[in-house]
């Protein structure tokens, strides 16, 4: 995505294309092969829709690309909207780089609003943008995993000093 953003939505349009005219080939292939007593009409059916669509985004790829970044669009709406419920989660347990994850979802959420304003003009700069805050988001959840790692060692003891500390015989009355 970074460094040959411009490809990206013709590379997708191809791969999502072949692997949906591999898939219909599959299924109108095994609607042949079968016994014609376990036939189910709709598998050939939705294999030949399934090859059909493949094929005109292979070849028609440029109708897809206009429909890939509407998609697009939408997946960064539904990522602002995890990123924020993540964001309000690490703020209400104390969590670290909540703040870093609330920058990420507006910055997510204000490329949602171009994709959906201006898809032609700022697409490839959108696409490396996402792939970078991709990178620092995986970063910054490393760094947080780090985190959590050090104080479970921490937690663990202080738990062990708690179940230590109370009594062995609780349950049962004193005589």
């Amino acid at each position: 995505m970074i460094i040959w953003s411009a490809y990206v939505p013709a590379i997708l349009c191809y791969a999502i294309g072949a692997l949906l005219a591999v898939i219909g080939l599959v299924k109108v292939f095994g609607f042949i092969a079968t016994k014609a007593d376990d036939r189910d009409p709709t598998n050939l059916l939705g294999g030949i829709a399934q090859a059909a669509l493949g094929a005109v985004m292979i070849f028609e790829q440029s109708t897809f690309e206009t429909l890939l970044q509407f998609i697009i669009g939408v997946i960064l709406i539904y990522g602002t909207i995890l990123l924020f419920l993540r964001a309000f989660a690490l703020r209400e347990i104390k969590g670290p780089f909540y703040i870093s994850t609330l920058v990420f979802g507006c910055v997510t959420a204000i490329l949602a609003i171009v994709v959906f304003v201006n898809p032609e003009g700022l697409l490839s700069f959108i696409h490396v943008v996402y792939g970078v805050s991709l990178i620092l988001e995986g970063l910054f959840l490393i760094l947080a995993m780090r985190r959590i790692k050090t104080l479970l060692p921490k937690v663990i003891e202080a738990e062990a000093e708690v179940k230590t500390a109370e009594p062995e015989n609780a349950d049962e009355p004193e005589a």
